[in-house]
């Protein structure tokens, strides 16, 4: 650190904290932060505070009054001056993905959380790199072991006010997209420039999926059926194999699909008939649909050798297993014969893992705020 930055951190260390608030997530206004960050818009706080998110990506050209993007690294001296200064004025910090640490005595901060683990990274989840913070979200109090054995975790600052970014799942909602459709979101397993050995046993990164034979019969099945299949796949992954295919009834469901769409991915999900995904968070947050869920399981021997699994036993996890591709293929025809006395079991499920289930997970943090910490007084 140079003593000119050591001056700036002392100057700014001096100047009383004002009641903005930080927001911060991947990708950027987005997740639990981007859904809280729309609740506090809806009730007027940018009219009164500033709002700041540090982003990664680009600055958008427009943005609501009193709101400011601020990157995360700095480029330029007059950048960083200004990034000391929301990250050193700034009484209220509320971060997703990266852990935005607190500068100086007064501020407070809330982690959101990025998602619930099935599997999990210990040198990631864990109270060093986690850092300072008087609140951490989580969707119930079964997950208190976890955190507090597992991630090292205080009890007390755990607050199982459920997901801000799963109340669109649960409120009564104008359906965006008509047709009956599957959305399947695998967890990362390949890289554009990285290939690996599960490359080739699933070059589509469709787990269960080997070759262009069996991705021509899924389709068909599909047809069958009357559903559409929405691939969500990692942004990093390869797309390349699917350039040259034309497909009826499977889209490559990506960012600027859904922009061109006009939907958040949130939003695809309340509209699905059905999740097919493995050891993503994403399989409790879909739990509050009370639709099916597959789970593309069969290479839990090998990931986990080489990830940390949240569990004592993966059969804690509810769903339909797809362990093959004609399983696959059956768990399409299960969705359309989906009964209402499946449909409780699934939410029996569900509330093993959820405590609030009432769409209103924004409004608890953001109540919390005010009531402990007085936001927005």
């Amino acid at each position: 650190m140079t003593w000119i930055k050591k001056l700036l951190l002392c100057f700014f260390r001096l100047l009383p904290l004002k009641d903005d608030v930080i927001l911060e997530s991947h990708p950027d206004f987005s997740d639990n932060a981007g859904a809280v960050y729309q609740y506090l818009l809806k009730n007027g706080f940018n009219k009164r505070h500033r709002i700041y998110w540090l982003i990664r990506g680009t600055v958008p050209e427009e943005l609501p009054q009193n709101v400011y993007a601020v990157p995360r690294e700095s480029s330029s001296f007059s950048q960083e001056i200004k990034r000391l200064r929301v990250l050193y004025g700034s009484r209220f910090i509320l971060d997703s993905n990266s852990y935005i640490q607190k500068r100086r005595k007064g501020q407070v901060r809330f982690h959101l959380g990025h998602g619930m683990p099935i599997k999990y990274v210990p040198e990631y989840t864990c109270r060093e790199e986690i850092g300072e913070c008087e609140a951490y979200l989580t969707l119930g109090k079964y997950w208190d072991t976890f955190y507090t054995e597992k991630a090292g975790l205080p009890s007390e600052i755990l607050k199982p006010f459920g997901y801000p970014r799963n109340d669109i799942l649960v409120k009564k909602r104008k359906e965006k997209i008509s047709e009956r459709f599957i959305i399947w979101m695998p967890t990362y397993r390949q890289h554009r420039n990285h290939r690996t050995q599960t490359d080739t046993k699933y070059p589509f990164g469709m787990p269960e999926i080997g070759d262009e034979k069996q991705l021509l019969r899924l389709n068909d099945v599909l047809g069958a059926q009357g559903l559409m299949l929405y691939f969500r796949p990692h942004p990093a992954q390869d797309l390349t194999v699917f350039q040259s295919r034309e497909l009826s009834h499977v889209v490559i469901a990506n960012d600027e699909y859904l922009k061109k769409r006009g939907v958040t991915l949130y939003e695809l999900l309340g509209c699905s008939t059905a999740l097919i995904t493995d050891y993503s968070s994403v399989y409790f947050d879909y739990l509050l649909t009370g639709q099916p869920i597959g789970l593309t399981m069969g290479d839990r021997e090998d990931f986990f050798r080489h990830n940390s699994l949240a569990f004592d036993n993966l059969e804690e996890l509810g769903g339909y297993r797809i362990d093959s591709f004609d399983m696959l293929l059956e768990f399409v025809r299960f969705v359309c014969n989906f009964s209402e006395t499946e449909r409780v079991q699934y939410r029996n499920i569900m509330k093993k893992f959820h405590d609030n289930t009432d769409g209103n997970s924004s409004c608890k943090v953001i109540d919390f705020l005010r009531e402990n910490y007085g936001f927005d007084k």
